[in-house]
């Protein structure tokens, strides 16, 4: 019986749950070699950012390629972000699936970090407009936000 009620926590949280799709590919797939290589990124980031006022950040544009190109770019994106920041709007392409408007889901992401829960009080306004709709299928596969979640994790934990 225990067996039986693992597996099915085990499915259940795979079923509302997106990723991990590109740990070990497009960035390390060891939760301690992603932090070692983000804080060696966010040390480096010090030199480009020392000038910068985090209180005058509202917003970043930070890529989503694997971190050996754009790890660096990354690090200085999230660095200046104040560190009280709470909710994180990310904004990406679906590479795989065709969407006519704006794709969102209430899954929670999976990193080798950990979860990243969705705040499904904000989608659910979202999804009010006609604009947005909840496609699953667009997540599945899709690097652009899962690559963004690490540095997440690590900096606003």
């Amino acid at each position: 019986m225990l067996n039986i009620i693992q597996i099915s926590l085990i499915i259940t949280s795979y079923l509302f749950s997106i990723g991990p799709f590109v740990a070990g590919s497009f960035y390390p797939q060891e939760k301690k070699q992603i932090e070692l290589f983000i804080s060696e990124k966010l040390e480096k980031a010090k030199t480009y950012t020392k000038d910068i006022n985090p209180n005058t950040v509202k917003s970043v544009i930070v890529p989503h390629a694997g971190y050996i190109y754009s790890g660096q770019i990354a690090a200085i994106s999230y660095s200046v972000i104040p560190k009280d920041t709470e909710r994180f709007i990310i904004i990406s392409p679906s590479h795989r699936v065709a969407i006519d408007g704006a794709a969102t889901i209430r899954e929670s992401f999976l990193t080798p970090l950990g979860s990243v829960e969705t705040d499904t009080e904000f989608i659910d306004i979202l999804l009010k407009e006609k604009i947005f709709e909840e496609k699953r299928e667009a997540f599945n596969n899709e690097h652009s936000i899962e690559v963004q979640l690490p540095f997440i994790q690590y900096l606003f934990k």
